[in-house]
């Protein structure tokens, strides 16, 4: 009987320990869930502001666009200036020249007029 109750008594202590170990991997199961949550909250943060970065990246990159096109455009601008400019400038140089040549020509008929008027004072 001895022998029986030892028996049982060392069976007994052996379902504790399993019990015991049961309870210590709950609990590790436990924590390890708690620190898969975190990772979880944690993944999800990261990916949240990777999601507003890329927001704010494309936004940037559209403004960076639309200056690129803005400055295109007042290039262009420009261009059509320097070409009205380079216009104007010829059609001043043509107006030159025949104010130029309108001088040489009243010059010209002021002398006639003159010499027709001395003409007709001396005749």
């Amino acid at each position: 009987m001895r022998s029986l109750y030892k028996a049982t008594e060392e069976i007994a202590s052996q379902v504790g320990a399993i019990q015991s170990a049961v309870a210590d991997a709950a609990q590790a199961i436990e924590q390890v869930n708690d620190i898969i949550e975190e990772i979880s909250t944690i993944a999800s943060t990261v990916a949240i502001t990777v999601e507003e970065q890329n927001r704010a990246v494309a936004e940037i990159a559209e403004g960076v666009h639309r200056a690129s096109s803005e400055a295109q455009g007042g290039a262009e601008a420009m261009g059509r200036v320097a070409g009205a400019s380079k216009d104007a400038r010829a059609a001043a140089d043509d107006v030159k020249s025949l104010a130029d040549t309108l001088s040489i020509e009243a010059e010209s008929l002021n002398a006639e007029v003159h010499r027709f008027l001395a003409d007709v004072q001396a005749a």
